[in-house]
């Protein structure tokens, strides 16, 4: 076997692998939808196709919601040829009946997009720096668990660092001055920035990479480049020209919402800490972690006299410095952008490691060993956390129990719900009785609103066990249904008032009960189920962050293994 046939195979197994890894457990949670972030983005899909691609709002980047719209719209072109569909309306019930086929339709392009990083980063490894780098940057990023994780998932910042890197690929080709690389370069750009506001911090490299060049005569070029960039950007979003107004309204209406809502989860610390010292280092594993490091020290020294190196700790260099200005959320997830410069910067410290030695068979053998020591601690975590999204979850087991023990019809209130046709994605995701939604129909037709959403539900859940659901996003506080405002409770005389018989509580609740009103509960309610996990996540670890504690302990070949949070069923006192 040659060389060359030998190093495709490599390469092979490294795509292969990533590929399993980001497959294994895509379908979590279906029928229910445990991430909130999802089913938004899929409400917004049905939003766009409904409204001549216009967007229910500009918070984030639109083009996951169009490719997903335009998935959808083929979806249900095929659908129709077939029977299944006689008008888009039935596209809507088919989804509220049962999610999955959407879903997966979402989630397995974004998980191909995941291993699609992983072959542009063995590209650009391979082609401006060594081969050596780019198979060692390709194996690190493709079993990375913070990369891995958040691949699995219907989300814009997994796309938003393919694109980047693309751009990246042709922001080192630069270096040529050829007029079309700075053209592609600002289109891949445009699709990053398009897809997650967030890639703004790849825009120093650009230009630290232009003035490199030291071609001043040249420096025209990079209007290309912004030009580029402008037009990608507003061709996939062309409402951001069209109602300008709005769009800056609801990014600064979001940007103050933001800092008041999450401000509890920092505990105090900077945005920077949170991804410095626990988002990063736990998602790629502390080893590899101060690799990356020590390579992008590495990087500093070569850039001397190979000016690309010197690209290469840039962007978590840029994202350090920025992350506090540009957001008030510490998202993991958000770090995404960053991770393939550090699988570069950890390839760089292996690759200096292993030109210590001389004999190349040796020396791609310690490699190879260097490389499995760095992502053993990371991979270990994808192994357990991929296995826990095939296990069964306490939200379903709740929901069966719940359905087949509690009267239909019964008046429950649902902690972090946020409507009550809407799935609650911490708690038991109950459906809505035909009595409540046919309020709610009403409710929206004396506001003069179509309505469309709640008939369609009506439709879809005919003949299921329903309940008249009260949502909530914690249970100490009571929520407006019109104008979503929460006032907080001293005490559940209101759930009294309410006569709701039953209380269904999650503990990934964001917002623990306050004393006062736990014992007032305790009172008038009575525990009558729980339904526990076996290992206790602190928080839900689709959100913020893991519970890296929690996942540690995680064993695999357990057979009564349950994911998910502990559900607590109370009933009303009849003493």
């Amino acid at each position: 076997m040659t060389i060359k046939k030998k190093i495709n195979i490599l390469l092979f197994l490294i795509l292969f692998g990533g590929s399993l890894v980001r497959v294994w457990g895509i379908n979590f949670g279906l029928p229910n939808i445990h991430i909130i972030d999802e089913q938004g983005i899929v409400y917004s899909a049905f939003y766009a196709a409904a409204n001549n691609l216009r967007i229910a709002d500009y918070t984030n980047g639109q083009l996951i919601v169009y490719l997903i719209s335009f998935e959808y719209g083929f979806y249900f072109i095929v659908g129709k040829f077939l029977g299944m569909f006689q008008q888009a309306e039935d596209l809507l019930i088919s989804y509220l009946r049962d999610p999955t086929a959407l879903f997966l339709i979402a989630r397995l392009p974004l998980a191909a997009g995941g291993v699609l990083a992983v072959w542009t980063l063995f590209h650009i490894g391979n082609k401006f720096f060594n081969s050596r780098v780019g198979y060692i940057s390709a194996f690190l990023l493709s079993f990375s668990f913070l990369h891995v994780k958040e691949s699995h998932y219907l989300k814009e910042d997994v796309v938003s660092s393919l694109f980047v890197l693309l751009s990246f690929y042709f922001v080192l080709k630069m270096r040529a001055g050829k007029v079309k690389d700075y053209v592609l370069a600002g289109i891949f750009f445009g699709l990053a920035f398009g897809a997650e506001y967030k890639a703004v911090v790849f825009l120093p490299v650009v230009f630290i990479a232009h003035i490199l060049q030291r071609k001043m005569a040249d420096f025209h070029k990079i209007f290309y480049f912004a030009i580029s960039s402008l037009l990608t950007f507003l061709a996939i979003n062309p409402y951001y020209i069209i109602e300008f107004n709005r769009t800056l309204e609801s990014l600064l209406a979001f940007s103050k919402l933001q800092s008041v809502i999450y401000l509890s989860h920092l505990q105090g610390k900077p945005i920077w800490w949170w991804f410095m010292f626990d988002h990063i280092p736990q998602g790629i594993g502390y080893i590899f972690f101060i690799a990356a490091f020590l390579g992008f020290g590495i990087c500093m020294m070569r850039g001397r006299r190979e000016r690309q190196y010197l690209l290469i700790p840039l962007v978590p260099i840029t994202f350090f410095l920025t992350v506090d200005l540009w957001t008030k959320m510490h998202f993991a997830r958000y770090a995404m952008v960053t991770l393939p410069f550090f699988a570069l910067g950890g390839a760089v410290f292996l690759d200096f490691v292993g030109s210590k030695i001389k004999n190349e068979r040796k020396r791609n053998i310690l490699l190879a060993v260097l490389a499995i020591m760095l992502i053993f601690p990371s991979f270990l975590r994808t192994v357990k956390f991929d296995s826990l999204l095939t296990k069964p979850d306490t939200r379903i087991i709740a929901k069966e129990w719940f359905e087949s023990t509690i009267p239909a019809s019964s008046k429950v209130l649902v902690e972090s719900t946020l409507k009550p046709e809407y799935q609650s994605n911490l708690n038991v995701s109950l459906n809505l009785d035909e009595k409540s939604i046919n309020k709610r129909i009403g409710d929206a037709e004396r506001r003069g609103l179509k309505g469309s959403y709640v008939k369609s539900l009506l439709r879809a859940n005919k003949g299921r066990i329903g309940y008249d659901i009260v949502a909530t996003t914690q249970v100490g506080a009571k929520r407006d249904i019109f104008t979503d405002e929460e006032t907080r409770l001293k005490n559940s005389d209101y759930y009294l008032d309410s006569r709701i018989t039953y209380i269904v509580l999650t503990s990934w609740v964001q917002e623990k009960m306050k004393s006062e009103f736990e014992k007032s509960l305790y009172e008038h309610y009575q525990k009558i189920r729980e339904f526990r996990p076996t290992y206790e996540f602190k928080t839900d670890p689709h959100f913020i962050k893991m519970d890296y504690e929690a996942l540690d302990k995680v064993d695999i070949f357990r057979k009564d293994l349950i994911f998910g949070p502990t559900i607590s069923i109370y009933q009303l006192r009849h003493d």
